[in-house]
């Protein structure tokens, strides 16, 4: 059986999560139960886990060669995910960093230093003509309009959008997408119904709960249960 390829167009954060049960008040002091650091963002995230489940992986991202993003780079490296920086190597660009808190009940706070990625420049996107056999490219919102430049590359390949919170380019690149997983926004819920008519599949996730999806076929929401 042929190993499934996937390319991840998006973002690359060094995230510091903390996992605690206390809650988070101003000027208040929490207490850690553990602390994990590395390489995080949507597409990253996306990028390793496919790779951990038996795929093939491929990211394109900003990532740069500061401390930081050689540290993203190793992790990748050592994961066996392999990865286009778009970062000019001379850059200064710096990584965003997230700081996250996770309770036993697996919700989260997140606080991000996220800079404007809409700068990157893709007039040399045709460096990525090398990229053969995708079976299917995933992205987010962060490398803003200009990505689109790379998913006409990929036309015929199924193309999955994680738009994160909504915002007005979070909401417009869904346009891009066969399928979009979006976060558990009321916006979205009354974006679904619009794009069932498009062809296309809208699911709204909601972290360990259910998985809510606007099908093409039958136009209601259907519950999903997570394994």
């Amino acid at each position: 059986m042929k190993t499934p390829i996937g390319l991840f167009i998006g973002l690359s954060t060094y995230d510091i999560v903390v996992s605690s049960d206390d809650t988070i008040k101003m000027g208040v002091k929490i207490d850690a139960i553990s602390l994990w650091k590395g390489a995080g963002g949507p597409a990253t995230n996306a990028a390793i886990a496919f790779k951990q489940l038996g795929g093939e992986s491929h990211l394109i991202s900003r990532i740069g060669n500061s401390t930081l993003g050689i540290q993203i780079k190793n992790e990748l490296n050592k994961l066996g995910v392999t990865f286009t920086d778009i970062e000019d190597e001379k850059s200064s660009y710096e990584p965003p960093l997230s700081f996250i808190t996770v309770n036993s009940s697996g919700e989260k706070t997140i606080i991000s230093s996220i800079s404007n990625q809409n700068k990157t420049d893709f007039q040399t996107a045709n460096r990525f003509k090398g990229l053969k056999n995708i079976d299917i490219v995933c992205f987010d919102k962060h490398l803003g309009f200009k990505q689109i430049e790379l998913l006409d590359y990929f036309d015929i390949t199924p193309k999955v959008y994680d738009p994160g919170r909504p915002s007005e380019t979070a909401i417009e690149l869904i346009n891009e997408a066969d399928y979009t997983i979006a976060p558990d926004y009321s916006e979205y819920f009354s974006l679904g119904a619009k794009y069932l008519d498009k062809n296309k599949m809208f699911a709204i996730s909601r972290g360990d709960n259910s998985i809510e999806i606007l099908g093409k076929e039958k136009k209601k929401l259907i519950f999903v249960k997570l394994m």
